[in-house]
């Protein structure tokens, strides 16, 4: 559950430090993950779509991520990362939201094994355990960081009734 509440935070997070698609697309890392981690530690079986699906998601997610060794095949193609908006304050680096979210998706797949594997836990109690988390782990960053940690005017300038857009 920790893993979960921490998977979710850091998601929340990442949507500050980097362009939607990238966030959405770097989360797709998840499933794959998620398979080999239960192949790994649950001997499940994976189908020759999964192991394709999963080389597609990862030459995906290096498209996105960019890294400088494949700058010489990517930037011909005009396939350059995405500016952020202008309303994001970004804490991290690209290279460092990157990896962030490569290690968020890694979190969120074990996660996801975790509860494979103790699947005789009644649901009620899962969901309970990983929305408890994900609210404390929210509150503790929140005290103890100040740039994460919004202001009385910030929070009051939040349209929750007249909708949001």
């Amino acid at each position: 559950a920790l893993l979960g509440g921490m998977s979710a935070n850091v998601y929340i997070f990442l949507l500050t430090q980097l362009p939607l698609a990238d966030v959405s697309s770097l989360n797709s890392l998840i499933p794959i993950l998620a398979a080999l981690l239960g192949r790994l530690w649950l001997r499940e079986r994976l189908h020759w779509l999964t192991w394709l699906a999963g080389v597609l998601t990862v030459v995906g997610a290096l498209i996105i991520a960019s890294p400088p060794f494949l700058a010489p095949v990517l930037s011909p193609l005009g396939l350059e990362p995405s500016g952020l908006d202008a309303m994001d304050r970004p804490v991290l680096s690209r290279p460092a939201a990157v990896a962030l979210a490569v290690l968020r998706s890694l979190a969120g797949a074990t996660d996801l094994v975790c509860v494979r594997k103790i699947r005789h836990v009644p649901m009620c109690v899962l969901v309970f355990a990983h929305g408890a988390s994900a609210c404390l782990i929210a509150v503790i960053v929140m005290l103890s960081w100040s740039v994460m940690r919004p202001s009385i005017s910030e929070l009051s300038g939040v349209p929750l009734w007249e909708g949001w857009g």
